[in-house]
């Protein structure tokens, strides 16, 4: 399913570039690596006659195997697009999937098109504006790319129900995040963001029910994973894969510390995930 031919170009591609830094662009932070990956990626996509279009799911494909690390967006000093394709958390690999797939979608081949569609998903209306303006909740993630026209919530749509997240997770806990730590002043202006979505409604499949439903889910649609700890929305993510007409999930596992597909369909995966209640599943817009 996932191109056994590419990926044993990549294995040789991770081998053989190196890490040295390149010098990017003022508001970016990358390496020679990931402009590398990116290229072939993009050059591979484009040497397929037959593909037109791409799903995330056929782009997340490229990245099975690579390391899951948490935090990779995380740097002191001011807010840069932080690009990394060598390694992964659950969020990332969702936008860098996303990215990639909208610029092969729209005939943007550049590394500069990337970078700018990644800023576009990853930002509060697609500007840097300080660390606050990344959307670090997922929750005002789905909204954000509502509004920009990325992304469409088909949860309702899909036999949902409704929910709810007081948010306050961030505020609450200052101390797990070096900028808010590094400079205080931010609290204010997360909580704020904090109280406006959490006046949002928005929409879940019970995890109980999911089976029922597999068949409204497609491949690249993004699901949200709906957790259960207090002040926070949802767990963890990823990308919607069917096999044989069954519901798997493309992620960036932090149990078995690397990108895969799950081994199970997603309900069976998410079934003794305790702190795991349902999925929001948003569907990408051309």
């Amino acid at each position: 399913m996932y191109l056994k031919s590419i990926l044993s170009v990549l294995v040789v591609l991770w081998v053989g570039l190196g890490f040295s830094q390149t010098k990017p662009a003022m508001d970016v932070v990358c390496t020679s690596m990931d402009k590398e990956i990116f290229d072939f990626i993009m050059s591979d996509l484009k040497s397929q006659p037959s593909l037109k279009t791409v799903t995330p799911d056929v782009v997340g494909s490229y990245f099975l195997g690579r390391p899951y690390v948490a935090r990779t967006l995380e740097r002191l000093g001011d807010e840069r697009l932080v690009v990394n394709l060598r390694e992964f958390d659950c969020l990332t690999l969702v936008e860098n999937s996303l990215a990639i797939s909208r610029c092969f979608n729209n005939a943007k081949y550049s590394f500069d098109d990337f970078t700018r569609e990644l800023k576009l998903i990853r930002y509060r209306g697609g500007k840097i504006n300080g660390y606050t303006s990344r959307l670090h909740y997922f929750s005002e993630w789905i909204k954000d790319g509502e509004t920009k026209g990325l992304i469409t919530d088909v949860t309702k749509a899909a036999g949902g129900v409704p929910c709810s997240f007081p948010l306050s997770f961030m505020s609450q806990h200052p101390n797990l995040y070096a900028q808010l730590v590094a400079k205080p002043s931010l609290i204010a202006e997360i909580k704020k963001t904090e109280q406006k979505i959490s006046k949002y409604t928005f929409f879940q499949l019970p995890k109980s029910d999911l089976i029922q439903h597999e068949d409204t889910i497609q491949n690249g649609d993004i699901i949200g994973i709906v957790g259960t700890t207090e002040g926070l929305d949802y767990a963890h993510d990823g990308i919607a894969v069917k096999v044989e007409g069954r519901l798997f999930m493309l992620h960036a596992s932090a149990d078995l510390k690397k990108v895969v597909v799950t081994a199970e369909p997603l309900c069976e995966y998410m079934r003794l995930k305790t702190k795991q209640s349902g999925i929001s599943v948003l569907r990408i817009r051309k």
